[in-house]
């Protein structure tokens, strides 16, 4: 039977509740204590994503999203971060006003997440206490973007995760007193809707998508829901058929969701790539191997020349030549990026060193979740194996950690907390803290 605490850690809520304000004050420090408003600086208009937001504030449409050169309408990313930006800059405006704004809600989003966090791992079958150690965790290695998505698709994947054990338990007949709850059908319905707007915020988490489609319907047909699963599979296509067919009627070609892979892909596999962002970035100067629109006007000219579908498809085919004539090559820069993605290089020690020490210990608290339940090992098992893949293959960037960043911290929690747990319980170490709690605050469930 779970309990506000298992395996034998305190149950006492008043104490529960007084760690986890600590833990939002920590985190508040971390993410709000960085942000300055500087009257002189205007709203940022070098990342394509926050340019297409300027964009649609200013015209109307998504156009325009390299700094060199206009190139007209752009489906160069998706619409969820943009249509975000324009918002805020409806209220605020693009001066340092937008700019700020834009830091402190990316940086609110990122609090939000520390603070649900306890929750989601509680709701997959962890114990409060390491729910609220990953909070901790979290509030440790707070790592901003405030252009870019990352960090919101983080917190709408922890709110599907949320959805997803739900939809579990509503299928195994578990889900509670709420009518909503135990109703598979409406939890998926939920479920779709958001990852509707996951896939119009951050297309990279398609492939977590389609494992969950697959897996839930495999699920589902098992436990007697046949078709329970559906609206997983079918509210998103439907929330993404307006953006389709607007990039249809101006491109005459089928885009999903984004057409950048193939720039994306041709700049991180060519003769004199490098395994990071920074490194390529860095080199542009000396070699045109980082040959970015963003960067090289007379590239954002080829752009304008051939029409960007077209652009990114002979990029596409350019680099899948290179791949297939240096195999190695770019076998050896994968591996790299793979090391670079779970062990990111130095940055803020503080945040760094904690993502360090926590991702070898996530492997361990997946399978300690695993014997707990299996359904929820399974779910966070898709953004450890599934998720990363596509972020193998181009440039290695911190940032691409960030939406799963919290899968990290989740389960090396759950690891950690067996042991603290087993002090609680076994070596009186409750009593030795708290000695006003009642002792029968302490022991294990039942």
């Amino acid at each position: 039977m779970r309990g506000w605490v298992s395996r034998g850690v305190l149950q006492n809520r008043g104490f529960l509740a007084t760690l986890w304000v600590a833990i939002l004050l920590l985190g508040a420090y971390r993410c709000f204590s960085y942000i300055r408003y500087d009257p002189h600086k205007p709203a940022p208009l070098t990342e394509e994503a926050v340019r297409l937001g300027h964009s649609l504030y200013q015209h109307g449409d998504f156009s325009n999203p390299f700094q060199t050169l206009d190139t007209g309408p752009s489906a160069h990313t998706s619409p969820g971060f943009p249509v975000l930006v324009a918002a805020i800059y409806r209220l605020t405006g693009d001066g340092a006003n937008g700019r700020y704004a834009l830091q402190m809600t990316e940086a609110t989003v990122v609090l939000i997440q520390i603070a649900l966090l306890p929750i989601v791992m509680w709701s997959l079958g962890t114990s409060l206490f390491a729910g609220l150690l990953a909070g901790f965790l979290a509030a440790l290695g707070v790592r901003r973007a405030p252009t870019w998505e990352a960090n919101y698709v983080g917190l709408l994947l922890m709110l599907a995760t949320l959805l997803a054990s739900r939809y579990c338990s509503a299928i195994q007949g578990t889900g509670g007193e709420s009518r909503f709850f135990r109703s598979p059908w409406k939890i998926a319905l939920a479920l779709g809707t958001l990852w509707g707007v996951i896939l119009l915020t951050g297309p990279s988490t398609g492939s977590v998508w389609a494992s969950w489609v697959i897996l839930g319907g495999w699920l589902s047909w098992r436990k007697g829901f046949r078709y329970a699963w559906l609206p997983i599979l079918i509210m998103p296509l439907v929330l993404a058929a307006p953006w389709e067919w607007r990039n249809y009627k101006l491109f005459h070609a089928i885009i999903p969701l984004r057409d950048s892979l193939g720039l994306e892909l041709h700049i991180s596999n060519n003769p004199c790539a490098r395994v990071t962002f920074w490194e390529n970035w860095d080199n542009r100067n000396g070699q045109k191997c980082y040959a970015h629109p963003n960067d090289y006007p007379a590239e954002a000219q080829k752009v304008v020349e051939l029409g960007e579908v077209a652009y990114n498809q002979l990029q596409l085919r350019e680099a899948a030549e290179w791949i297939k004539s240096n195999p190695q090559r770019a076998i050896s820069l994968w591996i790299q990026r793979f090391k670079l993605f779970w062990f990111p290089q130095p940055g803020r020690l503080v945040a760094m060193w904690t993502i360090d020490l926590m991702t070898p210990a996530m492997l361990l608290g997946l399978l300690f979740l695993a014997r707990a339940n299996r359904a929820s090992a399974t779910l966070l098992m898709t953004f450890v194996v599934v998720y990363p893949l596509v972020y193998y293959l181009i440039q290695a960037a911190e940032r691409y950690r960030l939406p799963i960043l919290w899968v990290t911290f989740g389960l090396a929690a759950t690891a950690l907390a067996a042991p603290l747990e087993w002090a609680f319980l076994h070596v009186d170490l409750c009593r030795r803290l708290l000695p006003s709690l009642d002792e029968h605050a302490f022991g294990k469930k039942s």
